[in-house]
C-alpha cells in the first residue's frame, strides 16, 4: 500500500507544521465562512481539510474544480451541493480543489458561478489552489478568508518520515532521512514516497532518490501543458525547461489518463499526442526548426 495513503492524517493533531493555521480553518469551517487554502504542493491543504472534518464529524464532498471549467457545469454539481442537505443530516464541508484550475480563456463564467454560489450556501466551503493571485480569482479572494500553507521545515519533515519508518519497523540512518526531507523542498508527499521507494527488506537504503528539481520543473511543465490555453504560455515554459522534447512527450503520455477522465478528452488528447509526434518526425527528417 502507498505509505502517503496509509499515513494520511486523520485529526488535526496528527498534521505537522500548521498548527495555528488549521486552528483559523476550523474556526472559518465552524462559522460556514469561505476559505481559501493555498501554498505549494504536498504542504497538506486536502489533508488539513479532511482531517479536520473527521475531527468535527463532517461530511466532506471533494470537487475538482479544474473538471468544471464552464458555468453550467459549475452550477450543477456544486451549486446543487452547496443547497442540499447532507445525506444523514450532518454539517458537510463542500472541498472545491484546484479552483485556479478553472481559471483561463475559456472559464466562460466559472469563477463568477462559484462566487453566486457562495452567497446561497447553507455549508462551509473551502477551496484549495496553488495560484492565488490569477486575475481570474480576483472576485473570489474578495469573499475569501485566505490561508496560506507555507512549505514545511525539513527537521518537521524528518520527525514525520521517522515516525514512519518505525511503524514500519525499517532501519535507517537518521543523516540519510534528514538528506530526504531537505530535497523535498517542504513537500511532505514527496519525501514520504521518497523514503518508501528506498525502503527495501525493513532498511533505507543509501541516498539515490535522484534530482527533486527536475521532477518538480516537470510537474511544472506539465501544469502548463494541460491547465493553460495561452499557446504562448506553453511555448516559453516548454523552451526553458531542462529535458528533451522525446522526453517531455512520454511525461505528457503517461499522465494524460490521469488528467482526464472523459473518455472523448482522452482520445482527442492521445489524438493530438499523436498529431505533434507526426510534426515531430518531419522537423528531423527536413531539419526544418522554424
Amino acid at each position: 500500500m502507498n505509505w502517503v495513503d496509509k499515513y494520511k492524517p486523520k485529526c488535526i493533531t496528527q498534521i505537522v507544521g500548521h498548527t495555528a493555521d488549521l486552528e483559523t480553518l476550523r474556526k472559518c469551517i465552524l462559522e460556514k465562512k469561505p476559505v481559501i487554502l493555498y501554498g505549494d504542493c504536498g504542504v497538506g491543504k486536502t489533508s488539513s481539510v479532511y482531517a479536520i472534518a473527521n475531527d468535527l464529524s463532517f461530511e466532506i464532498l471533494e470537487i475538482n474544480a479544474s473538471d468544471k471549467r464552464n458555468k453550467d457545469q459549475v452550477l450543477s454539481v456544486i451549486g446543487n451541493s452547496a443547497v442540499q442537505m447532507s445525506l444523514f443530516n450532518k454539517p458537510k464541508i463542500i472541498l472545491i480543489d484546484e479552483v485556479d484550475g478553472i481559471s483561463g480563456n475559456d472559464d466562460r463564467g466559472g469563477v463568477s458561478a462559484i462566487i453566486d454560489i457562495l452567497n446561497k450556501s447553507i455549508h462551509s466551503i473551502v477551496f484549495t489552489c496553488n495560484d492565488l493571485y490569477s486575475k481570474k480569482l480576483a472576485g473570489l479572494r474578495k469573499k475569501c478568508s485566505i490561508i496560506n500553507l507555507k512549505r514545511l521545515n525539513y527537521l518537521s519533515i524528518a520527525k514525520r518520515l521517522k515516525d514512519i519508518l518505525d511503524k514500519e519497523g525499517v532501519d535507517y540512518n537518521e543523516d540519510v532521512v534528514k538528506e530526504i526531507a531537505k530535497r523535498s523542498g517542504g513537500d511532505m508527499r514527496a519525501a514520504i514516497n521518497d523514503v518508501q521507494t528506498l525502503s527495501t527488506d525493513y532498511t533505507l537504503g543509501e541516498l539515490d532518490v535522484g534530482d527533486r528539481e527536475k521532477k518538480e520543473q516537470v510537474f511544472n511543465v506539465l501544469k502548463t501543458v494541460f491547465k493553460s490555453s495561452d499557446n504562448n504560455e506553453i511555448s516559453k515554459i516548454v523552451e526553458r525547461m531542462d529535458l528533451e522534447l522525446d522526453e517531455l512527450m512520454l511525461w505528457i503520455d503517461e499522465n494524460l489518463p490521469y488528467e482526464y477522465k472523459r473518455l472523448d478528452d482522452i482520445y482527442l488528447s492521445f489524438e493530438k499526442l499523436s498529431k505533434a509526434d507526426r510534426f515531430k518526425g518531419r522537423i528531423i527528417k527536413r531539419q526544418y526548426w522554424r
